[in-house]
This record gives structure tokens, sequence and C-alpha cells, in this order.
């Protein structure tokens, strides 16, 4: 396994909250550092660190992760149709998936932030169905599949834990069909920018003020929406008092009302196309 150190250069210069590197042998430290709360896997590795053996030997599992360099904004992990090697998950930054249809048009399908897992997709046909791009500087723990998947086959607890990483995300994928069918426009960027929050929440960092990485029209494509109607409806929840918005600075302001109220107006019952 192989550890990078991220350079000290301006493009990778980040608060600590953003980028932290965990020493796998130093389980202690990788289970409870900030880079590592919220993770996908963190119950994986703590539980691999705690039955390192007396010798020192490093844990199997922290074995199988490896870490980079930091990945600049606008580089890619993979692009659709590469071959699958590898699940990773995101320590810092954010990164957009995107399918590109055959008529060049470009669909967004998903969103990543510090703690997913992303990759899943590869397992399929064993190659990527989407694209992966970094939306900033972005760092990831790269679990090599073969690797990964030989040492599942050791150890049943790891297994299942891992099963249930892969039913999270189906679930969380069934949830926001069932949201952009069933939701107004209003209701879907409002679940959207409560999601965003949440998982903020889940890595201890602030959850009611926050940068969004992503742009109006990533948004606007990932939720079926015209991009007008994102920046229409921004505006709205700004003048109900719902939120404050500066560029992509968001305060949510009235939380309570935010996640309760289904439409700011009577006359708005459908989704907007």
């Amino acid at each position: 396994m192989t550890n990078s150190t991220v350079s000290s250069s301006p493009t990778s210069t980040r608060r600590s909250a953003d980028i932290i590197h965990y020493n796998a042998r130093q389980p202690s430290r990788a289970s409870t550092g900030l880079a590592c709360q919220g993770c996908a896997l963190s119950s994986l590795c703590l539980d691999s660190s705690l039955a390192e053996t007396s010798s020192g030997r490093e844990p199997e599992f922290l074995q199988l992760v490896r870490q980079g360099k930091p990945i600049a904004k606008g580089r890619h992990v993979f692009r659709q149709g590469d071959g699958f090697k590898s699940l990773y998950v995101v320590r810092a930054g954010a990164l957009k998936a995107y399918n590109v249809s055959s008529s060049g048009i470009e669909q967004v399908v998903g969103f990543y932030l510090p703690g997913d897992i992303v990759g899943f997709d590869g397992l399929v046909e064993e190659r990527h169905h989407s694209s992966l791009i970094a939306l900033d500087t972005a760092a990831l723990c790269e679990l090599p599949f073969s690797e990964l998947d030989a040492q599942l086959a050791d150890n049943e607890g790891q297994r299942r834990q891992f099963f249930s990483l892969q039913s999270a995300a189906l679930v969380q994928q069934q949830r926001f069909l069932l949201q952009h069918c069933q939701n107004t426009a209003e209701e879907q960027l409002a679940a959207f920018l409560l999601d965003v929050s949440a998982r903020f929440k889940r890595r201890n960092l602030a959850c009611n003020r926050f940068r969004l990485p992503m742009s109006r029209k990533d948004i606007a494509s990932y939720l079926g929406l015209a991009v007008e109607t994102i920046s229409r409806l921004f505006s709205r929840f700004q003048t109900a008092g719902w939120i404050d918005v500066d560029g992509r600075e968001i305060t949510l302001l009235d939380l309570s009302s935010f996640e309760n109220s289904k439409s700011l107006s009577s006359g708005d019952q459908s989704k907007e196309a």
C-alpha cells in the first residue's frame, strides 16, 4: 500500500476539515480522524484495526486502502466506458457523476461528498456506465476490487457490512426516483438542499451554512429541471425567508419551515418543466 502526502502547492492547500491523510499503521487515528468521520467504510476500517494482532501487523482491510494525490478540479477519476478496477471513498472535496447520451447530451446522475462510496456502477459488465469528475480539489481512498473481493470472501462479517453499503446505495437511488416522480419542483430542490445539509452534518461540519460545490446547471440536470427553474426557485426560497443565497454560499434560515412546507405558493401544485 502506498500513502502520498499532499503537495504544498496553492492548488492543494485546503483547510484541515477538507484534506487529512491517515497512517494505516496507526489505526486508532484512522478510525477517529476527521477525514474518516461519516465515511461509508469507517465500520470496516474500525473493525479491522481492532483485530490487529499484538505483533503490530497492519490490519488486513486497511492494507487494501490506497491513497493518492489530491485530484484537481475538472480532472476525471474514470470515464464512461472505462474498465472497472476499483471502488472509491471520498475523503475530501466533491465529485460529479454523469452520463453522455449517444446524441451528446450530458445528464448528471449523482454528487459525491466526503464519506460517500462511488464506483458501484462498474460492477455491471465490468465497465463504468458513468464518468466521475472532481468539482473542486478532491481526495479519495481507493479499494482495488480484485483485492477487496478476495478479502471479503474470507471474512463473513466484512462481507455483510459491504453488502449493506450496496443496499444503502440502492435505497438512496430508489428514494431519489420516488422524489423525482412525485414531488413538485420546489419539493425536489428543498429535498436536495436538505440532503446536502444532512451529509455535511454526518461529517460534523457546518450543516446550516455551506458552499454548494455544484453549479445551478448541474443541479438542474440532476433534478431534471430547467436551469431557469432552479434560479427562480432559489430566489423564491430566499424571498420566503427559508434561505440566504450569496453565489454558491447557502444559509438555511428557517429549517423547520423548509422541511415541512409542501409548496411556497398555492398556485404551483405541479412540477415545473
